[in-house]
């Protein structure tokens, strides 16, 4: 019978985190992370891990090959100059198989500004498509 967890699998884990609501780093502060890989639920030694760091959605701003020692590597994510989400992304090759994982450095994610402007005429669309919406029967039994 196999173990109820995955064969093989990565771990990153923003170092700050401290349960569900986690913690929030300051815009210039400086996040790391912390890399593992598990066989089975041990830990894997001497494993070469790929890892990249980078603003969510956006291209790695921190590239590098890393070997695992004891288990586990620290990797210092650098920090973001506005607020955001930094992710560590970490990729590793078992038994042929490939696997990732990844972890999330939250940068005053409250003061997250929208990107885009929302147009002057979308209140007025968005009723209209309401309203149609509305003139559809209902299928329920």
């Amino acid at each position: 019978m196999l173990p109820p967890w995955p064969a093989a699998g990565t771990n990153c884990q923003d170092n700050r985190y401290t349960g569900p609501s986690g913690q929030v780093y300051k815009v210039g502060e400086k996040a790391s992370f912390t890399v593992s890989a598990f066989h089975y639920g041990n830990p894997l030694h001497d494993v070469e891990v790929r890892c990249t760091v980078r603003p969510e959605k956006m291209n790695p701003v921190k590239e590098e090959i890393l070997t695992l020692k004891k288990g586990a590597v620290h990797i210092d994510g650098g920090t973001m100059k506005q607020s955001g989400f930094l992710r560590c992304w970490a990729y590793v090759k078992v038994d042929g198989k490939k696997y990732n994982g990844c972890g999330t450095a939250a940068f005053e994610p409250l003061k997250i500004k929208h990107t885009t402007t929302m147009p002057d005429d979308f209140i007025e669309f968005w009723d209209n498509a309401k309203a149609a919406a509305a003139k559809i029967p209902s299928m329920s039994k």
